[in-house]
């Protein structure tokens, strides 16, 4: 598929421990511990979407589209938790719902339902399976 980073575990490590220390170090400040968590989550999604598209450019063509989709849906998830932080803890007020932001949760929802479908369909295990249904 393509060459993982070395670094790569260290950095889940590092950011798992930094986003539960930020937890524990704030414990009676829900203001803190909700603006780090914001924080933390798009800081993550950002290094998952730069790892993702190192991951476009490395696979071969026929497993683009299915990276791709999950880049787009991964996208949606920032802007959604984006639109989460500017009215929590930049407006300060409670983020409602059904809101803005749901709609792109839902959105990136549907496109990996879409990239698994897409990469169900395209393997042999869709064949097999259905196959096996046609038995009956």
């Amino acid at each position: 598929m393509f060459k993982r980073p070395k670094n790569f575990i260290l950095i889940i490590l590092l950011y798992a421990w930094s986003y539960y220390g930020w937890i524990f170090t704030f414990p009676h400040s829900s203001t803190l511990q909700s603006l780090g968590g914001s924080l933390f989550s798009i800081v993550g999604l950002s290094i998952a979407l730069h790892y993702l598209r190192t991951a476009i450019k490395q696979v071969d063509i026929s497993q683009r589209k299915f990276w791709l989709l999950i880049s787009i849906g991964t996208f949606f998830y920032l802007i959604a938790e984006l639109i989460w932080f500017f009215e929590e803890s930049i407006l300060q007020t409670e983020v409602g719902f059904p809101g803005w932001p749901d709609i792109f949760y839902i959105l990136q929802a549907l496109f990996l339902l879409y990239a698994l479908i897409h990469r169900i369909y395209r393997t042999q295990l869709f064949k097999n399976v259905s196959h096996f249904y046609s038995m009956f």
